[in-house]
């Protein structure tokens, strides 16, 4: 989702990433499907293991029947984007977009009617259903100077939503509610950081909880009314087990910025990186103590995840990327010898950093393999091959000289005998 970023915001996202980000990657099983749409997807929603739907830009939706394999392009009739979709049942669904959007459909996707509901909300951008007729979207107001935050609530369907409106907070971005009465909400508020609210009625009061990070949230989970993860940039995911009343930092090892989180199980949780950090998958086992990456197979931002079990998950991003996982994502006949490669496989921080016309990546493998290195922009796109060759093992080094591309941030990404890692590089002339 879009996101107004001022100077100083700039400068502080500029300085993140010279921080090297060096976690390396699984044997990951996240397979590329065909949306049949090249528009950016930031929504995903599954009413079953088979039946699924997906929304994004200029009304887009999307749905599946055979478990992702083939999507169909549903006509919603409208122009403005979507940001969420959710489904109350296999036959009932909603669609929540900018410009205060929001549509709904009791025939499994066939067709879509606008609710024209008149709030005041300028954009939404999760929402959340307890029930068949309750339901809860988040966004905010388009204030000037300032946005405010909202949160709206039906008890009927959507035949009539009742606003709160959260004048102090900037935006709130994801909403959960992991029974009836108990939910919780994330965003930002300007000039604090990191934004927590927490029902106990059913959404009728909400509180303010100490989130103790100055880092926008973005995705909020819980597994149970008590044990919950919040997760925004920087790298930063919050966990709590007391319903809220204190929020731990767990150490996720990377400053990617993450835009969601999901856990199919108390143990096992998905957080995905989006704009500007773009693709990343990053997954616990042990209830969010430590945290592995995975590859997506892309570089496009990723926006929204969901699982439909243990295993079976879904990844929606920019430019109509699907990716979906049917073993978590996990390793697939790994042997001892690639074992061996991962654990010495290294891919060095380019130095200098920042540089101005050349600058040098230090990488090493311990046997003899194949070897790609790729430049990519910050929208994804290959600019430059520098290495793709079968090549010895031991140390190597290479001087990327980029006099001909104008400054900004790039991406170098390095492929071992499908061991992966990338890191950031900023060209400043």
């Amino acid at each position: 989702m879009n996101q107004v970023i001022d100077i100083k915001n700039y400068l502080h996202v500029l300085f993140i990433f010279l921080i090297p980000c060096t976690i390396p990657s699984a044997h990951a099983q996240w397979i590329s499907q065909n949306s049949g749409t090249t528009q950016g997807l930031n929504g995903v929603d599954f009413v079953d293991a088979q039946t699924g739907y997906a929304c994004g830009e200029f009304g887009t939706i999307l749905k599946t029947t055979d478990g992702g394999a083939n999507w169909q392009i549903v006509t919603s009739g409208e122009f403005y984007s979507f940001d969420a979709i959710c489904f109350s049942d296999k036959n009932t669904g909603y669609a929540f977009g900018r410009a205060g959007l929001i549509v709904k459909t009791t025939d499994a996707g066939k067709s879509w009617t606008d609710l024209n509901f008149s709030g005041d909300v300028s954009m939404y951008y999760a929402a959340c259903f307890t029930s068949n007729n309750t339901g809860y979207a988040v966004g905010h107001l388009m204030g000037v100077p300032n946005m405010k935050a909202r949160i709206i609530n039906t008890t009927n369907g959507g035949a009539n939503w009742t606003i709160l409106a959260f004048d102090n907070i900037t935006w709130l971005e994801s909403v959960h509610f992991p029974s009836t009465d108990i939910g919780y909400a994330v965003g930002t508020t300007n000039n604090v950081g990191g934004t927590i609210l927490k029902t106990t009625d059913g959404g009728k009061n909400w509180s303010e909880q100490t989130s103790g990070t100055s880092y926008n949230l973005s995705g909020v989970y819980f597994t149970d009314a008590n044990t919950g993860y919040a997760v925004g940039n920087v790298g930063t995911i919050l966990k709590t087990e007391n319903g809220g009343t204190t929020w731990i930092l767990m150490n996720s090892g990377t400053t990617d910025h993450f835009s969601a989180v999901h856990f199919p199980n108390v143990n096992t949780g998905y957080v995905i990186t989006g704009w500007p950090s773009y693709s990343g998958i990053y997954k616990t086992s042990d209830a969010g103590k430590s945290w592995t990456s995975q590859d997506p197979g892309t570089t496009e931002s990723l926006n929204a995840v969901c699982f439909v079990d243990e295993n079976t998950g879904y990844i929606v991003g920019d430019r109509g990327v699907i990716v979906k996982t049917t073993n978590g994502g996990g390793t697939t006949s790994i042997n001892e010898k690639s074992d061996e490669l991962a654990q010495s496989f290294s891919l060095e921080q380019n130095y200098p950093n920042p540089f101005n016309a050349a600058t040098t990546i230090q990488f090493s493998f311990p046997k003899s393999s194949f070897v790609t290195l790729k430049i990519y922009n910050t929208i994804g796109k290959e600019i430059r091959t520098l290495i793709s060759e079968k090549m010895e093992k031991g140390e190597h080094n290479i001087i990327w000289n980029a006099n001909n591309l104008t400054s900004g941030i790039y991406y170098y990404r390095l492929n071992v005998d499908d061991i992966i890692e990338t890191k950031k590089l900023i060209l400043l002339k």
